[in-house]
């Protein structure tokens, strides 16, 4: 018996023994497996980046968000993402700018993730631990949508330093609400309210005026919530909602009723290319149009106020997406279906001589790990100046620093805070000021700790602009060019289409004829838009007036001219005498360029000489519309005996009229395909300028196109110009 009880203890003791050493191994196994386990998640999230870049290399946010959208292993805000490209294996230098990337370059997505240990015997091996991912493919297409990345990227990363991921636990910038609608009839109301930025909270309470509503109600970040609430008087109502988790407010007011203003008589229609089917009333006091702000990423739908009964329209600068509206009787609009907002997108809304802009907010950006913060945070905006005494404007932030030291960044208006936000490497927030006075003013960001303290560089950063009123007040600092040739649009000829001159008359469309030119020393190669002014005040930036025309251009070729028609709706032709038009081309400045300043056409001055009756509207049964077909073709070049397939060839579509309806870029297999146009006779029109050649070889052709067909064969031979 006693020599049992001694193997007993034996046993326990080697038990205990070994026991330490099992389980450091199993929780070593759990450790390097989880290890694994991230890396090939952020491996999967680089190819996926990747496989998106080799059809939309210029799509650079789409790029980086594509690759966050595939990491599902840890959270996103602990992994950094660079994007870049190189030429290839024989040249791997970092090209950073979208614009300058063709068929046959790289795109190359990086990852890095700094690994943290779950139990602390492993903390002091693997804390620290970078895991990095790197995919490469060769580009195929160049796309058609052109996300541009900050002018200076950060490096690639060093891996003796991973930065700092950010604080998880800061509920980021205050919260904000919108309400559709905005007022309603005396009675029941049934209101939506719209939420953005509450992060922190995950349930609140809604009040209409003293009345709680909703009780402690589940939300997301950026939510929608409707209620319906009996009997409310007219009066002016506040409508209050508060985060459960965080005592965050958010408020907004409702009015009981709506007022419409003045009834005018009747309401012009605001379509470009129709003629006013409405009589005109004496000049009423127009409502101007107010996007509700901010747009989200992500967003499908747009709202916002304007004249009631007014036609709109939207475009989306970036995309050349446009889709029209009405406002109802209560001057209420909303734009439904709008898809691929990203942050950083510009929506104009514009009518009846008016319009609205909105750069989409993107959520708080994934703070970028660097190994030190980088030396060049800068700041810009625009506009940078404004001839009244209120004025919105955007500042844009590049390259900041995101560290321990650094929570939040201060923008400040002449040393007085405008607000402050959760740090990020770029930003872009808006801002509308009243009662500017006549001077030259600074606008500053800096960086911040949790209590408002500045945090100087190194670790910090500060950068300041000017602000000037008026607009012909001393310039900004001219800033520098981007390296190397770049593109130059020029408009040389605008002209009244055909023989008329003394015969316009009022409330006729006018037609016009512009032509754009490329007198730069590379290829555009990305979407840029042409507007049409009527009157303009020329002494104001052009882009701040609402246009009655516009046409989306997709790329143009080194030395290529194009041509094609606008129009000046008859609505805005309503008494005899003497007219002004201009057009400009990139309207929005998306194409950089050598010159900035020659995007103008000539000034031309017409006379309406013959005075119409107003037309008089008549009912008239709806037309039945045809649904929209498309075309199809390859492009080929023809260099003397030789006919290849050619991409990268400018591809135009005319309708009968002259009008420029769509372009694009043929692929790397020389085809293009335009989708959804409506039925027709049309010009197809192909152009494209050889690498070391300042020949232009073109061709064209005409198609008619079929509802509810694809029209194929239309196919392009491109030869240089015969003498």
């Amino acid at each position: 018996m006693k020599q049992k009880r001694g193997t007993k203890g034996q046993g326990l003791v080697e038990f205990a023994l070994v026991l330490p050493l099992l389980l450091l191994v199993i929780l070593g196994i759990i450790e390097f497996g989880r290890a694994f386990f991230i890396y090939s998640n952020l491996f999967n999230a680089a190819r996926e980046g990747t496989r998106y870049g080799i059809t939309n290399p210029r799509d650079y946010m789409g790029i980086s968000q594509r690759t966050q959208m595939a990491i599902s292993s840890l959270p996103t805000d602990e992994v950094t993402v660079w994007v870049w490209y190189d030429e290839g294996p024989h040249n791997t230098a970092q090209i950073l700018d979208p614009n300058r990337v063709v068929v046959g370059h790289r795109v190359v997505v990086f990852l890095q993730h700094e690994f943290e240990a779950l139990t602390p015997i492993f903390e002091p091996f693997l804390d620290g631990l970078l895991l990095e991912s790197r995919a490469t493919r060769t580009i195929q297409s160049l796309g058609t949508i052109v996300t541009g990345p900050p002018p200076h990227l950060p490096p690639p990363p060093d891996p003796g330093d991973p930065g700092d991921p950010g604080d998880p636990g800061d509920p980021g910038a205050d919260p904000q609400i919108s309400l559709t609608p905005l007022c309603g009839p005396a009675g029941t109301q049934s209101i939506t309210v719209n939420g953005t930025g509450w992060d922190g909270d995950n349930r609140v309470d809604v009040y209409f005026g003293t009345t709680k509503v909703l009780n402690n109600t589940s939300i997301s970040p950026d939510f929608s919530l409707a209620f319906n609430i009996n009997g409310v008087q007219d009066g002016t109502y506040t409508i209050i909602v508060e985060g459960r988790q965080t005592n965050r407010t958010a408020t907004a007011t409702y009015t009981v009723p709506c007022d419409t203003g003045p009834t005018p008589t009747a309401t012009p229609t605001a379509t470009p290319y129709a003629l006013v089917t409405a009589t005109p009333s004496p000049t009423p006091e127009l409502v101007p149009i107010v996007i509700t702000k901010p747009i989200m990423e992500g967003a499908t739908t747009v709202l916002g106020t304007a004249q009631p009964g007014s036609q709109l329209t939207l475009r989306v600068i970036q995309t050349g997406y446009t889709v029209n509206a009405f406002t109802d009787g209560n001057g209420q609009f909303v734009f439904t279906g709008v898809g691929g907002l990203l942050g950083g997108y510009t929506v104009v809304v514009q009518g009846y001589g008016q319009q609205d802009s909105a750069v989409v907010t993107a959520p708080t950006p994934t703070p970028t790990l660097t190994p030190t913060p980088p030396p060049d945070a800068y700041i810009t905006i625009d506009p940078d100046c404004t001839d009244e005494n209120t004025a919105s404007f955007t500042v844009r932030g590049y390259n900041w620093p995101t560290n321990n030291s650094v929570k939040r960044i201060g923008i400040y208006w002449n040393d007085q805070l405008l607000e402050s936000f959760k740090s990020a490497t770029t930003f872009a927030p808006q801002y509308t000021l009243r009662d500017i006075t006549a001077d030259t003013h600074t606008i500053t960001a800096r960086t911040e700790d949790n209590q408002g303290n500045y945090v100087a560089p190194p670790a910090g950063a500060t950068a300041s602009v000017t602000f000037v009123r008026p607009c012909g007040g001393d310039p900004p600092p001219t800033p520098t060019p981007l390296p190397g040739t770049l593109p130059d649009l020029t408009m040389p000829s605008l002209r009244l289409s055909g023989e008329v001159t003394d015969t316009l008359g009022t409330y006729e469309m006018v037609r016009l004829k512009a032509s754009v030119s490329n007198e730069g020393e590379v290829d555009v190669t990305s979407l840029f838009w042409v507007d049409l002014y009527l009157n303009p005040d020329l002494s104001r930036p052009l882009n701040e007036q609402a246009s009655v025309d516009y046409v989306a251009v997709n790329g143009l070729a080194r030395g290529a001219t194009i041509e094609f028609t606008m129009y000046v709706p008859g609505e805005y032709i309503d008494a005899t005498g003497e007219y002004t038009v201009i057009a400009l081309a990139d309207t929005w400045d998306q194409i950089p360029e050598s010159d900035e300043t020659n995007n103008r056409s000539p000034l031309l001055t017409f006379n309406v000489g013959v005075e119409n009756p107003i037309p008089t509207p008549t009912p008239t049964p709806d037309a039945p519309v045809e649904d929209p077909g498309s075309v199809t073709g390859l492009t080929y070049i023809n260099i003397g005996d030789s006919t290849t397939p050619m991409s990268g060839v400018g591809v135009y579509l005319y309708n009968s009229d002259g009008r420029l309806v769509a372009s694009g870029t043929s692929d790397n297999a020389g085809a293009y395909l335009f989708e959804n146009i409506a039925p027709g006779e049309f010009l197809v029109e192909g152009l494209v300028r050889l690498a070391n050649d300042d020949t232009i070889y073109t061709d064209s052709l005409l198609v008619t196109i079929y509802s509810n067909t694809r029209t194929s064969g239309a196919d392009l031979m491109l030869g240089a110009p015969t003498e």
